[in-house]
């Protein structure tokens, strides 16, 4: 992907790098989504113990222990179906697959089999021209760059077109600034990966069918696949985003892979022909060594060596399908990828597409399902014989702030500090809904009746964090208009020094993010540590175009060297990474 420069992104990128004054909008589209509820709704698939499909419970504990405690592989939840049926279901720190979860860019697969519906109805083709169906929507500029532009251009990701990902953030109108771009290469002829090129063509299911993706998908593939609960987020112009923004439980992704599997029949009736699955998952166009093992069809990723397709979604979430063992694996995680890089996909080489594959870890099945799922607690209430650490104990009550002498607002009393840019909700997830925290203010821990709470106030108000140490408690927290549920875990440690310090892990159970907070206790101060799962490491990704698309604009280059002496890395490690001082107020 390249990250393609205009005036608003500019401005963007002008305003992540200035860590001294909160992130604001550029355009005034939120994406937001509703609260969702755990639901045990729509058709369930069947249930067995691995040796019922001829697979050893072992093995599935072997890889389960390997892919979970793998350094830097943040997996939240893994579902393993053989020949259709599930054979094992296990979820991290609340990631429960009876709610509903963003799955990224596995979406677009979904949005191409909308696609491939309307080509079997004869309704379109692959080498329709696009601005002939949207003639109505796009200008006359669009003729200029795009006459040529087909449907396969757009399914193949080969269609050049330079307005992608980090525009919709600062555009209004998608359709219109992705036709007035410019087209970097001639259609056809080169691998660019676009999420753009799929917002098309939810826009050509839109303009042929008349309805938006969920409203045409509902009766041919959502109804019959027993599949009744989903969200999909919408453009500014009120359009589903086609390649991104789907929300789905983990076994209703399942069973789309499991459509394609059976060649597009669903429990003996035919849902979309054999002739598009074929072609979907077939190899159309070779994609850079970097993208990892898998060459694209129609969005689905197929695997280069190997009997197998991917659906796709940043962060691994993801269904593979090996298609010689019948056998599909369906993932949610916080891995900082974007495509199939991680070692994750090495790791199911050795335990599903080996001869003979070795069960180094000799684990139970029953037992790691459970240690993934950690100790929920069944009351916020402290155990009554529960001592907190004595720094702990001493500072109950009090309000940790950041002021300076002059009491300006976000300023901190650290030389150079400011939490003016820091919140709870992990920067990824800021810049993907368009939504950012206004700084950080107070901390106060609190207890009251036995229940311990981490009072975090930020710009908008007081965040409330339930404490158990050890166990997980939930809750629901809100940012701008969104609500989310959050998954709380805690625990207090010690560091080098000796010194408290509570330890703090939230998760979303619908997002790919985590937030993870250190506070370290001192007599009339916190220190607090903050760090994001995805985080810093993508940054280090895109280090090489970050730099080259500042080195390459003066506007940015002059801005950036401005802003302070710092290099551009260490701002960014900043953002993603923030530390910071907070001093004893006054009693609460």
């Amino acid at each position: 992907m390249d990250i393609i420069v205009t005036p608003n992104i500019i401005k963007y990128l002008i305003k992540l790098l200035d860590r001294t004054s909160p992130m604001k909008q550029i355009s005034d589209h939120v994406p937001g989504k509703p609260l969702f509820s755990y639901k045990n709704d729509g058709e369930k698939l069947k249930r067995f113990r691995p040796e019922a499909m001829g697979i050893s419970s072992a093995l599935i504990g072997s890889f389960l222990h390997e892919a979970v405690n793998v350094e830097k592989l943040d997996l939240h939840g893994v579902m393993i179906l053989k020949d259709g049926v599930i054979i094992c279901d296990a979820s991290n720190d609340g990631h429960s697959s009876d709610i509903l979860h963003v799955w990224h860019s596995l979406s677009k697969s979904v949005t191409a089999m909308a696609i491939g519906m309307l080509i079997d109805e004869g309704k379109i083709s692959l080498d329709d021209k696009v601005i002939k169906i949207l003639d109505k929507k796009v200008g006359p500029f669009a003729a200029i760059g795009y006459r040529n532009l087909t449907i396969r251009h757009l399914l193949t990701m080969t269609s050049g077109a330079s307005f992608a990902e980090v525009g919709t953030v600062v555009e209004k109108n998608w359709l219109k600034a992705y036709f007035e771009s410019g087209v970097s290469f001639q259609h056809g002829k080169k691998f660019n990966y676009n999420s753009l090129n799929t917002y098309v063509l939810s826009c050509v299911v839109k303009e042929v069918s008349g309805k938006g993706l969920c409203d045409y998908l509902k009766p041919r593939l959502f109804d019959p696949l027993g599949i009744s609960s989903y969200y999909w987020e919408k453009s500014p112009e009120g359009i589903e985003n086609g390649g991104w923004g789907l929300y789905l439980k983990r076994e209703d992704v399942a069973k789309l892979a499991q459509l394609y599997l059976d060649r597009g029949v669903w429990r003996g009736k035919r849902i979309i022909s054999e002739k598009w699955i074929q072609e979907s998952t077939t190899p159309s166009v070779k994609t850079p060594d970097d993208f990892g093992e898998f060459d694209y069809g129609y969005h689905i990723w197929c695997n280069k060596s190997k009997n197998s397709f991917l659906f796709n979604g940043m962060f691994c979430q993801d269904a593979l399908v090996l298609k010689k063992q019948r056998i599909i694996i369906i993932t949610n995680g916080g891995i900082e990828q974007l495509f199939q890089q991680s070692r994750y996909y090495e790791i199911i080489d050795r335990y599903f597409n080996a001869d003979d594959p070795e069960i180094p870890y000799k684990v139970s099945l029953n037992r790691i399902i459970r240690g993934m799922l950690g100790k929920k607690a069944k009351s916020n209430k402290l155990n009554f014989f529960y001592h907190l650490p004595k720094a702990v104990e001493k500072s109950l009550g009090s309000i940790y702030s950041c002021h300076d002498i002059s009491n300006a607002p976000f300023k901190s009393a650290q030389k150079g500090g400011s939490t003016a840019s820091y919140g709870i909700m992990p920067l990824t997830e800021q810049l993907i809904r368009n939504t950012y925290a206004t700084g950080i203010h107070s901390v106060c821990l609190r207890r009251e009746d036995r229940r311990l709470y981490l009072d975090i106030e930020e710009g908008e108000g007081i965040k409330r964090l339930p404490i158990v140490p050890e166990k997980t408690v939930e809750t629901v927290l809100k940012f701008g208009v969104t609500e989310y549920r959050a998954c709380i875990r805690a625990k207090f440690s010690k560091d080098e020094d000796e010194n408290d310090v509570l330890v703090v892990r939230i998760t979303f159970p619908e997002i790919s993010s985590t937030r993870n907070i250190k506070v370290y206790f001192n007599p009339d101060k916190l220190d607090i540590s903050m760090s994001e799962s995805p985080g810093l490491g993508l940054v280090f990704m895109f280090a090489d175009e970050i730099e080259r698309v500042i080195r390459k604009n003066k506007a940015i280059s002059e801005v950036v060297s401005l802003l302070d002496s710092d290099l551009v890395f260490v701002k960014l490690e900043k953002r993603f990474e923030p530390r910071f001082t907070l001093f004893k107020d006054i009693e609460a």
